[in-house]
């Protein structure tokens, strides 16, 4: 009998509807990541760290979501660069 695959963890988008906000501007305004447990400081921003590792984990399927035009580049990706890069050789 063949193995069943499991979906990655890693392709979750669980969360991203609390991190939408942070990734298009920097900042939390509706305060809704607090519900994911991630503190932020007296201007609603997370820590660089906390947001760099949710854009790495998020930021694909938050570039999958349509925006208008005028609303110019993602904070995300002008701060942390493209969320995915290849690394190293690929396997034959």
């Amino acid at each position: 009998m063949p193995v069943r695959r499991r979906a990655g963890k890693r392709r979750s988008t669980d969360g991203l509807d609390q991190w939408f906000f942070v990734f298009s501007s920097g900042h939390d305004f509706f305060d809704e990541l607090a519900d994911l447990g991630i503190e932020t400081d007296a201007y609603h921003c997370p820590s660089m760290e906390d947001a760099e590792s949710a854009w790495r984990r998020l930021g694909d399927a938050f570039l999958e979501i349509p925006r208008h035009p005028e609303q110019g580049e993602p904070w995300a990706l002008k701060e942390f660069g493209p969320p995915t890069k290849r690394r190293g050789k690929r396997r034959r």
